[in-house]
């Protein structure tokens, strides 16, 4: 007992007297993300105090960069309605890629996905061939009226997250929404 504890002390003491943890820091497999590549200047595949640092304060300009661009009194803070301004424009933004995206996978331009098209998604594909259930429960959560096929509109709303948006109506015609708490639209508490 005494011999094993002895060893234990000697291993403990060797891996602190080696060198520092911060000296020894790494990523996963030990190589520095891409993403980090650029502020590693010796090319040492390690970011040192000073890279480190320069990494922090182009990141904090970065930020102050596009705060400023939102800021449009320039008191240096946003208000409710400059950040309301942000977020509108944002969030046209990304759902003119996400349109550009439905646009990618409906390749025969018929303003609709069907199942083929959506198995044709490359990360799909992949899911498809382990597992085919799930990529038909996944198209089934995104064609809300169950006719097949995912419109724009049923795209976007779901990747979007907004749930609130009700599905087109199930027969095809008309334009009366689901009545409240059905059809996915939320509810207040």
């Amino acid at each position: 007992m005494k011999l094993n504890t002895t060893v234990l002390c000697g291993l403990a003491i060797a891996g602190f007297a080696g060198p520092s943890f911060a000296d020894e820091r790494a990523f996963g497999d030990g190589v520095l993300p891409e993403a980090l590549q650029i502020y590693d200047l010796d090319g040492d595949g390690k970011l040192s105090a000073e890279e480190a640092q320069a990494m922090k304060e182009a990141r904090r300009n970065r930020h102050e960069e596009h705060q400023s661009r939102w800021d449009t009194d320039g008191d240096g803070l946003l208000s409710e309605e400059e950040r309301a301004a942000a977020r509108a424009t944002l969030r046209a933004q990304i759902e003119e890629k996400r349109a550009e995206r439905f646009a990618e996978v409906d390749t025969d331009g018929d303003g609709s996905i069907s199942p083929g098209e959506f198995a044709e998604i490359p990360a799909l594909a992949r899911l498809l061939a382990v597992h085919p259930e799930r990529v038909d429960a996944l198209f089934g959560h995104l064609d809300k009226n169950d006719d097949g096929f995912i419109t724009a509109d049923e795209f976007l709303a779901r990747l979007g997250g907004r749930h609130d948006v009700p599905p087109p109506p199930r027969d095809g015609g008309g334009d009366t929404p689901p009545p409240p708490g059905e059809g996915g639209v939320a509810q207040p508490r």
